[in-house]
């Protein structure tokens, strides 16, 4: 890690990507850009901030022709449209802002533009599975520079991309996705509200958990990084809850999360698949609810069964030491009981919203959960739709009784 002149900027190198961190760190990232980038904005955020935009277009000179403003979130569509646009300026540089709709957008779009069996593959393996696997890359991409608006995705690190297709999430994985640059900058996090910088963190202390949960975490350093991260997110999410959370402290809630795929905590080239995330991500879709207020809601009953000896869930013993240190870092701000803190967790960090489903909900996302991620070698081997049923089953239940009870209050 080498630190500039500028004491608020690092540089951060990685095997794929170097990472430029700081208030201002933009500057450097964006300064040997040529004439042939193309800048690709969020709309919201280009609307929202239109003095930094400015800042950055005045820097790079470019024509307005060259700059394109997207929506999230990523779809095939959208990803084909921005392929297009990359072919017919011929940019050798991408130039990317915005959350993870718009990174895994561009990402996914100098892949096609680079490798045309890019979106085919998609829509064919996509079809009929939810993780989709890309062929390696015959030409070369863009340069890409990517800066993300928000905190926790980690899409401008992760060799992953999420798009729609059909209206459905799919896990697109590749390791040519990873960009050359990115950007950890908090000139662009710094108007998020409190409640989306809780969620982010949230989101962020959820992909540690995982792994630590299911077993994956098993060399010693990975352990210490994983409950070091662990604590730091935990402690972040506490100040931005309290309202003290600046600058630096979202940077700092940045570089951990951003330690995970930099293969500081795991190795980058291991796909982790989270089988409660899954879950989640397929009753999000259905529900119209975000990521992590699905995963807020299963995860109570979800680690109950783990606390109930339930193997195919997670391990009880290591959901006890992540928990620990989680409670630790809290200083017992909720229930020592795992399955009982983390409700209360979610409940103090807001991310439990109450919603209903219908009748059948349970039945159609368990369904489809094992349809598109089930088979030889998935991760939900040996458990069947119907367990998987009665566990949103339960998850929605309890979520729509302590919505009523909060109501009643």
């Amino acid at each position: 890690m080498y630190r500039s002149a500028n004491e608020d900027t690092i540089l951060w190198p990685g095997q794929r990507t170097s990472v430029h961190v700081g208030r201002g760190a933009w500057r450097a990232a964006i300064a040997d850009a040529g004439t042939r980038t193309l800048l690709v904005l969020d709309a919201s955020f280009a609307a929202a901030r239109f003095p930094l935009v400015e800042s950055i277009h005045n820097a790079l000179g470019l024509p307005a022709d060259r700059i394109q403003v997207i929506q999230p979130p990523a779809t095939v569509e959208r990803v084909e449209s921005l392929a297009a646009l990359i072919a017919a300026t011929s940019a050798d540089r991408v130039v990317a802002i915005g959350g993870s709709g718009i990174l895994d957008t561009t990402k996914l779009a100098c892949q096609q533009y680079a490798d045309p069996r890019t979106l085919p593959t998609v829509r064919a393996r996509g079809a009929r599975h939810g993780l989709v696997e890309l062929p390696t890359a015959t030409g070369g991409q863009p340069r890409r520079i990517l800066i993300p608006t928000t905190i926790g995705s980690a899409a401008e690190l992760r060799p992953y991309a999420v798009v729609r297709l059909r209206g459905h999430r799919r896990l697109v994985h590749g390791p040519q996705l990873p960009p050359e640059t990115a950007v950890l900058d908090s000139m662009f996090t710094a108007s998020l509200p409190r409640q989306l910088l809780i969620e982010g963190i949230s989101a962020a202390l959820l992909r540690f958990i995982g792994p630590c949960t299911d077993g994956t975490v098993r060399d010693t350093l990975a352990e210490a990084a994983t409950k070091a991260a662990i604590r730091l997110l935990v402690t972040c999410g506490i100040g931005a809850l309290d309202g003290d959370f600046g600058p630096a402290e979202q940077l700092l809630a940045a570089r951990a999360n951003a330690a995970r795929e930099l293969g500081l905590v795991f190795r980058r080239d291991s796909l982790h698949i989270d089988k409660c995330r899954v879950v989640a991500s397929e009753l999000a879709t259905h529900l119209g609810v975000h990521p992590v207020a699905a995963v807020a809601a299963l995860l109570p009953v979800w680690w109950r069964r783990i606390e109930d000896g339930d193997s195919r869930f997670g391990d009880r013993a290591r959901l006890h030491k992540a928990w620990h240190w989680i409670h630790s870092a809290g200083h017992g701000r909720w229930p020592a009981d795992p399955s009982t803190g983390i409700a209360e967790l979610t409940r103090d960090w807001g991310l439990d919203g109450q919603f209903d489903g219908e009748d059948d909900t349970a039945g159609i996302v368990a369904a489809r959960t094992i349809r598109f991620w089930g088979g030889k070698g998935s991760p939900f081997t040996g458990i069947p739709a119907d367990d998987i049923g009665q566990l949103i089953g339960e998850s929605l239940g309890v979520r729509s009784a302590a919505g009523r009870a909060g109501h009643a209050r």
